[in-house]
């Protein structure tokens, strides 16, 4: 006994794929877009905290464009990304305060001056609705302290707060 389709139902099949397949595609791809988002983001992170930790050894031109200090942070952060064009900015900031240090990078305390690294670059979504996640660009960012480092000779130390950092 075999059972005949109506004439409405002839084709409702392929109708009904043809609503639900690029819907299916459009979940994959958002799918694969957050992932890639995600992982992006933990590789600028990633990548910004090598730069910071090879910048914390070679910090006494690090943010002067062009020197060989900056050209060890570039190298470590390219390692971590494998051939990602990106920007980068590395410069010696105030103990407690994100702004740049008028002395450069080097201690006048030791402890207290930070370097920070920052690596940018552009995002490009996968799925139409990916552009909505995050930012069109990728940030990560890392601050690590100099520390250990001995004052010079007859340096002075001014007016200072209770972490030993002015």
């Amino acid at each position: 006994m075999t059972r005949r389709r109506s004439r409405t139902q002839r084709g409702a099949t392929i109708v009904e794929a043809a609503l639900v397949i690029p819907l299916v595609f459009l979940f994959l791809l958002t799918t694969i877009d957050l992932a890639d988002w995600a992982f992006q983001a933990s590789q600028a992170n990633g990548a910004a905290r090598d730069g910071a930790r090879v910048g914390v050894l070679h910090y006494q031109s690090a943010d002067t464009a062009g020197s060989q200090d900056t050209q060890y942070i570039t190298t470590a952060v390219g390692r971590r990304l494998a051939g990602q064009t990106d920007t980068l900015t590395a410069q010696c900031i105030q103990p407690h305060a994100t702004t740049a240090l008028s002395h450069g990078c080097g201690p006048a305390i030791p402890g207290c001056d930070r370097i920070q690294v920052k690596v940018v670059w552009p995002r490009t979504p996968w799925s139409p609705i990916g552009k909505f996640f995050g930012t069109a660009t990728v940030h990560g960012e890392a601050d690590m302290t100099i520390v250990g480092v001995p004052l010079t000779t007859g340096a002075t130390i001014g007016t200072v707060d209770a972490t030993g950092c002015p």
